[in-house]
């Protein structure tokens, strides 16, 4: 059995179903961070079709899958990329931009560095983990991952 979960603050927000395929996002960016994967122009991103989601979640339509990330990419939420290694693949990649979603998912990310002049990135290997640190100047946070 597969049980689906998503923040009330963020339902509250923006609508239930957009909370669940945010929660989704959130949670895969989370596992990608930790595994060092599809980190991309600054940012940690994740990847579906809208076929791969709506077997993830079958009470979506693909339409309404496809509509979902369409508003939230709208609204400014998310913003959709192309990191494929082959060009006929078109399966989109999401990556969530709203820091107050990343905070009320208390996801810990790679800052949006888009949004700044200036960014630098390092991993330093400590004795025990490696640490992934992004230092970002104006407007911006500094996030940590280990």
């Amino acid at each position: 059995m597969t049980n689906h979960t998503f923040n009330v603050e963020v339902a509250t927000k923006y609508s239930p179903e957009e909370a669940i395929i945010l929660h989704n996002i959130a949670f895969w960016m989370e596992k990608n961070l930790a595994n060092n994967v599809n980190i991309h122009e600054g940012r940690v991103w994740t990847f579906n079709s809208r076929k791969a989601f709506n077997i993830i979640f079958p009470y979506f339509s693909s339409d309404k899958i496809g509509r979902i990330l369409r508003k939230l990419e709208s609204r400014g939420v998310i913003v959709s990329g192309n990191f494929n290694n082959s060009s006929y693949n078109h399966t989109k990649w999401y990556t969530i931009i709203d820091e107050w979603v990343l905070e009320q998912e208390k996801c810990c990310v790679v800052s949006p560095s888009w949004l700044c002049k200036t960014a630098q990135s390092d991993i330093y290997k400590h004795k025990y983990k490696q640490i992934l640190i992004t230092t970002i100047f104006t407007k911006c946070r500094l996030y940590v991952k280990y």
